[in-house]
């Protein structure tokens, strides 16, 4: 009897864990019951939760490493098959990035067993492919603390959680650029596409920033982000209005930097947009192209100020292409 009264308060640890992730008193609590029973999480639990308030001694990081080492897959349970990469905070999972699974994966997702588990996130990476049906299983609401979501653009609409950063990864590998619809509840502070593989897709990443705006940006979204080989960062002015733009070029992206730029305020003619700076030396050419896109921003101020790293890149560039 004894036994079955300790298993239904441990259920109910588990339980005000699920719906109270963030308590750390309640954390400690169940890692003294897990060590009272002889189980290394427990251990893994405390040790976790004191790095949050001091830096733990060598010997006390080496512990937390050889804990998770030997007993991670056990304790990721129904998850493993899913997950792809991990971190744990606190002795609970705070990241997870999941992999294109079969269906017999998820079927344990939405049980009980593992809420308290996944309550704890605060960064998720869903795979592109994985099916909506599966996606709203993680993105139903059950995730308090989740501050980071990266989907593909398939699975924009199911996204129903409170979230400081969503990002959506385009694939070149597609068969058909989708449309994306994005239910924001409430908006992320960032807004970000992340562009996979391929530069001249951030035409697209442009498009549906454009589309995006349209329907509706919040005012709680205060950057949005294109980032592939280049990065275009979209931010609020004093008053509020998202007409800041800034480029920053990739390694590999000076070859479509201006055509990404232009797309982006040719895409959205009803932005007045105030500033739009490049971080490398634009040609004349460039010059006029960028203007000729800013035509229905009167004032707007077009700048190029090179970083040393874009500097040295383009020199080299220019030097290999003279050769």
């Amino acid at each position: 009897m004894r036994r079955n009264t300790s298993k239904t308060a441990e259920r109910d640890l588990l339980a005000q864990l699920a719906a109270s992730p963030g308590d750390l008193a309640l954390r400690q609590v169940y890692a003294d019951v897990l060590t009272q029973r002889g189980l290394p999480r427990g251990e893994f639990i405390t040790l976790q939760l004191l790095a949050l308030t001091r830096k733990l001694d060598r010997a006390q990081r080496t512990r937390v490493q050889a804990l998770e080492r030997a007993h991670a897959f056990e304790w990721l349970g129904p998850l493993v098959e899913l997950v792809e990469s991990h971190a744990f905070e606190g002795g609970f999972l705070s990241r997870v990035s999941l992999r294109h699974a079969p269906a017999t994966a998820w079927q344990d997702i939405g049980a009980q067993a593992v809420a308290h588990e996944l309550a704890s996130l605060r960064q998720l990476a869903l795979d592109p492919r994985t099916p909506p049906e599966h996606a709203a299983l993680l993105l139903g609401g059950r995730l308090p603390l989740l501050e980071t979501v990266v989907i593909g653009p398939e699975l924009a609409d199911v996204v129903r959680c409170k979230l400081g950063q969503l990002a959506i990864d385009i694939v070149s590998e597609v068969d058909e650029l989708p449309p994306i619809r994005i239910a924001f509840d409430p908006a992320p502070t960032e807004l970000m596409f992340t562009v996979v593989d391929y530069d001249w897709l951030a035409a697209y990443a442009a498009t549906l920033f454009a589309q995006v705006y349209r329907d509706g940006l919040p005012r709680e979204t205060e950057r949005f982000v294109v980032r592939s080989y280049n990065q275009l960062v979209l931010s609020r002015d004093d008053r509020g209005t998202l007409s800041r733009l800034a480029a920053r070029c990739g390694p590999y992206g000076r070859p479509t930097l201006v055509q990404t730029v232009a797309t982006v305020i040719d895409a959205c003619p009803d932005r007045a947009f105030t500033t739009v700076d490049i971080d490398v030396e634009l040609t004349p050419s460039e010059r006029r192209r960028l203007r000729r896109a800013l035509v229905r921003c009167p004032g707007a101020e077009l700048t190029s100020t090179p970083h040393a790293a874009a500097g040295s890149r383009g020199r080299r560039a220019a030097g290999s292409r003279s050769s």
